[in-house]
């Protein structure tokens, strides 16, 4: 009988934790998912557009709030504000609407910077997945490729 053969899922899962900020020891677990189906692909391009306008109407209101004013006491808050507003339309773009709030929330509440770092570490994580699975699928390849030359010279 052959061996069967298993078709890796479109989509990647990213487990995470979150520290609770009273005892270290206690860890809220959550699981990003990113769809890499063809689909998800295809739309990819419009989705990015439809949360960039989302950002921009969130960086918009900020500014006018804000003014050209340099960061100062008196409108960091709303910055700060600003900057999570952003980060949500962010995350809930990609991983699904309502996780920003659930992660930030967790083990105490987390800033924007912790928020911000997870970001970039699930995107590093993303794109050297991606980058596993064609690298998987190249040798394959190359292995098939030489072992058809390899037949065909017998």
């Amino acid at each position: 009988m052959a061996e069967k053969i298993i078709l890796s899922s479109a989509v990647i899962n990213i487990p995470i934790g979150v520290e609770d900020k009273e005892d270290p020891s206690k860890v809220e677990d959550f699981v990003l998912h990113v769809d890499i189906s063809d689909k998800a692909l295809k739309d990819y391009s419009k989705k990015q557009q439809e949360t960039l306008a989302v950002i921009e109407s969130i960086q918009e209101k900020y500014a006018e709030a804000i003014g050209d004013e340099e960061i100062s006491d008196e409108n960091l808050e709303q910055l700060v504000a600003g900057i999570e507003e952003m980060l949500e339309a962010r995350f809930d773009a990609d991983f699904g609407s309502g996780i920003y709030k659930k992660i930030s929330a967790s083990g105490g509440g987390n800033s924007f910077i912790n928020m911000l770092a997870l970001y970039e570490q699930v995107s590093e994580h993303v794109d050297k997945e991606i980058q596993k699975r064609i690298g998987k699928i190249q040798l394959q390849s190359k292995n098939k490729q030489a072992k058809y030359l390899k037949n065909r010279k017998k």
